[in-house]
């Protein structure tokens, strides 16, 4: 979802469904929610109003960006360990050279080299 469409949501004060916003953007919907309704509560101006948007879309972009790096990093480990976990389940099924190797690729990430 845009940064305008929750926004306009938030003007609104439609509540959009939890599934259709990850993290960033429930956050980013609550806290613009909340700046508007302080606006027609005549708690703050347009200008603040303006102000405090802009910090919210700021924080935003910075907490999207945390979101996909940690993301990206937690799938990173999931796929580290399940290689771990098959590689590991192979050399205890067949305990051979072969298997020995792909479990030392699997947690090091590195092939072993054969030294002649």
């Amino acid at each position: 979802m845009t940064t305008e469409e929750i926004s306009k949501l938030a003007q609104t004060g439609s509540l959009p469904q939890e599934s259709q916003l990850n993290c960033p953007e429930r956050c980013l919907y609550f806290t613009l929610r909340n700046l508007y309704a302080e606006y027609k509560a005549r708690k703050i101006t347009a200008e603040q109003g303006e102000k405090g948007k802009k910090t919210a879309l700021l924080q935003y972009q910075r907490d999207s960006a945390d979101y996909t790096r940690y993301r990206n990093l937690i799938q990173h480990h999931a796929r580290l360990w399940q290689h771990i976990e098959l590689a590991a389940s192979a050399y205890t099924k067949d305990p051979s050279i072969e298997h020995a190797d792909a479990f030392l690729e699997a947690v090091y990430e590195v092939k072993r080299t054969i030294r002649g």
